[in-house]
């Protein structure tokens, strides 16, 4: 055996020498979609996407965790140089997956390692000098699942995590953490010639999935095969007359209205005169709807009820209006620095109301209602949720509750924490380390922070007099972080929704298609689309009447329209075909 291993050693040192040789030579992959399409001692790239559509591959080891790198991906090919050596440290690595079914290894010739999960409770993703078998299975949209056999590893999945910005790796954890939610990836080979063969992958919602909305929207992606030229995507929900889809730029199917109870829905790639392909496509998707969902438990039942820790631990599911991002601060880690380290939720404008949720993984827009689904837990005696598995954003249209007032004698309160409140007529007596500065007011001291939201103010120390409002969090001393600041009153401007001077602002067509066209009497400051789970997908400024806004490279679904004259601003929903 050693004799073997030195004989191996021997080739991979001679075939490393090679490579470096050759390092600039791009090398073709292609999309393995079937477990029928793994070769024992091929070299395949393990490539993960997230929410964005980015393609991230498998790279360097470092610290026990597989760092991983944006590939461009193509009709289901992507087109690289790989890394030859382990100094190249910004491409990815190939994996040599050897044995059989059920048996499978995955062997990194880099690092000279085998790749393996963690054998104790912990994080990462270590190289091992001895192979590990892995099940390797893939679903209908081509996605690969990896799982390490024996009893030997606690954490057996390998799993692609988009943690945030700039650390996405490769690594095997519990389901239950925060960050551990994507299982699976796409495998990419390397050398064989693109496939020819049409294929339709069903990319979102996952099959078996219980969604708790009114509102599906099916995403698809279609290989080798163009709609309204080849033939067209047949599809029919729970056995109903089928529809058909010619557009060759559609790859989503919008369902609205539906009632609760079980879904099927039948796929089917077909010629021009609607028959069956010579080799059939058929894919199959099924969810349920329950628009009920769980049990909303009120955020001050937690949040009165952790004063005795009686929820601690324990998984409840709350929903709340989003009413204030935290950002990470970081003096010595610069890409770090600014990346969404969670929001806070409120349910009420009242005391105990707000709670803080540590996520970096989802990233609602101040205004969504979220419904989350997490674990309670007092983090440096701030309740906070934690570890969520399941999320959603069930409105996107929803108004910031009225801020809470306190004063710098009141504020000091735990019913206060976490929640959105506002500070009135205040001065700044000192500043202090990390953004913090103490501020009085008539009834006595309080801290301010501004590190987390507003980077640009400079507070002027005695004479000046301050109007703030944002939330008020708790880290050793109770502390309002602001998210805006006035000199003028306690108003701050925008307050309600004020249409006034919106009335006769609008967007046509609705539905609409490649464009849509405003009319308007004053000229628009800003105006932004936000999608159905409330991102920001297009942004413009200073837009005129008549002004036509292209949203064809926008998916089919539902938009809300946010349009912003001044301090007054309108909402608008409309339907992308």
């Amino acid at each position: 055996m050693k004799s073997i291993l030195l004989f191996r050693n021997l080739a991979i040192t001679i075939l490393l020498l090679s490579a470096s040789m050759v390092a600039n030579s791009q090398t073709t992959y292609n999309l393995v979609t079937d477990a029928s399409q793994l070769v024992s001692g091929a070299k395949y790239l393990f490539v993960g996407k997230d929410a964005s559509n980015t393609y991230w591959a498998m790279g360097k080891q470092n610290n026990n965790s597989r760092p991983a790198f944006v590939v461009t991906e193509s009709s289901g090919a992507i087109m690289l140089s790989p890394a030859t050596m382990a100094t190249d440290s910004t491409k990815p690595f190939e994996i040599t997956i050897e044995g059989a079914t059920g048996t499978w290894t995955l062997f990194d010739a880099v690092s000279n390692k085998y790749v393996a999960p963690r054998t104790t409770d912990s994080n990462g993703l270590p190289g091992s000098n001895s192979p590990v078998a892995y099940s390797i299975t893939f679903d209908a949209n081509g996605l690969a699942t990896l799982i390490a056999t024996g009893s030997a590893y606690p954490r057996p999945d390998l799993r692609f995590n988009r943690t945030d910005a700039t650390i996405p790796v490769f690594s095997s954890y519990l389901t239950s953490n925060l960050l551990e939610t994507i299982t699976h990836f796409y495998l990419y080979k390397n050398g064989d010639a693109p496939s020819t063969n049409p294929n339709l992958i069903i990319t979102s919602p996952a099959d078996g999935a219980t969604i708790n909305a009114h509102n599906v929207t099916i995403n698809f992606s279609i290989l080798n095969f163009v709609l309204g030229t080849d033939g067209k995507l047949k599809y029919s929900v729970n056995n109903e007359t089928a529809e058909f889809i010619t557009a060759p730029t559609t790859t989503s199917i919008p369902l609205t209205d539906l009632s609760d109870g079980p879904y099927t829905v039948d796929f089917e790639l077909v010629d021009m005169a609607d028959a069956s392909l010579a080799t059939p496509i058929i894919r199959t998707l099924t969810f349920t709807i329950n628009n009920a969902g769980p049990t909303i438990t009120p955020i001050s039942t937690i949040q009165q009820g952790q004063v005795n820790g009686t929820y601690e631990n324990q998984t409840v599911t709350v929903e709340g209006i989003v009413t204030f991002i935290q950002y990470k601060v970081s003096t010595t880690n610069p890409a770090q620095h600014g990346l969404q380290e969670g929001y806070y939720i409120q349910d009420a404008s009242t005391s105990w109301s707000g709670i803080y949720v540590y996520d970096n993984q989802h990233t609602p827009a101040v205004g969504n209602t979220v419904r989350v689904t997490a674990k309670v837990v007092e983090y440096y005696e701030m309740t906070e949720l934690t570890t969520i598995t399941a999320y959603e954003v069930t409105d996107i249209t929803s108004i910031v509750p009225t801020p809470i007032q306190i004063n710098c004698l009141t504020g000091n309160d735990e019913q206060y924490e976490s929640c959105y409140v506002k500070l009135c007529d205040f001065t700044v007596t000192a500043s202090g380390a990390y953004g913090n500065f103490t501020v009085a007011d008539a009834n006595g001291t309080y801290t301010l922070n501004k590190a987390y939201q507003i980077y640009s103010n400079n507070l002027a120390i005695n004479g000046t007099h301050y109007f703030a409002k944002g939330i008020i969090n708790f880290n050793d001393v109770f502390r309002l972080m602001p998210d805006e600041l006035s000199t003028t009153d306690c108003n701050f401007g925008l307050t309600s929704v004020d249409m006034s001077i919106l009335e006769n602002t609008d967007v046509y067509p609705n539905p609409a298609n490649d464009y849509i066209n405003i009319k308007t009497e004053n000229k628009i400051s800003k105006l932004q689309i936000i999608n159905s789970i409330g991102q920001i997908v297009k942004e413009q400024h200073n837009v005129e009447n008549g002004e036509t806004i292209s949203i064809n490279e926008l998916n089919s679904g539902l938009y809300l329209i946010k349009m912003t004259i001044g301090n007054e601003m309108k909402l608008i929903k409309i339907n992308k075909e």
